[in-house]
């Protein structure tokens, strides 16, 4: 059995995500990554059932973000737990959501939230 480390990074969306009333009229930016450990059984040939689609997993991230959100807390839980639904074979995945130049009245590169799932 071997362990393998799948990231899909830097994925950039626009959303509407946030407490103030900036954040939900104008929006923003946002990165996403995604980083997913799991075990595939030795085999000759992995297939894309044995791993991890990057593009249904995009397609999950996108779907989900359409939906605004006041924390991004809220948003990588339900990332993941949409992901781990499609992924059945992960062990942990980690969703990590960076909003872009965020309106904190002073300069600031990103605002960042990681979660875990186990």
């Amino acid at each position: 059995m071997g362990q393998f480390v799948i990231t899909l990074q830097g994925i950039e969306l626009y959303g509407y995500h946030g407490l103030y009333p900036g954040e939900k009229e104008l929006g923003t930016k946002y990165r996403i990554d995604l980083k997913f450990e799991l075990n595939i059984p030795e085999k000759e040939e992995i297939e894309l059932q044995d791993t991890v689609d990057y593009k249904k997993a995009f397609d999950i991230v996108t779907e989900v973000f359409k939906t605004p959100t006041p924390l991004l807390e809220n948003i990588c839980t339900e990332i993941a737990k949409e992901l781990k639904k499609s992924f059945k074979n992960t062990e942990t995945i980690l969703v990590s959501i960076s909003k872009l130049s965020p309106p904190l009245g002073g300069v600031s590169e990103a605002a960042k939230v990681e979660y875990l799932l186990k």
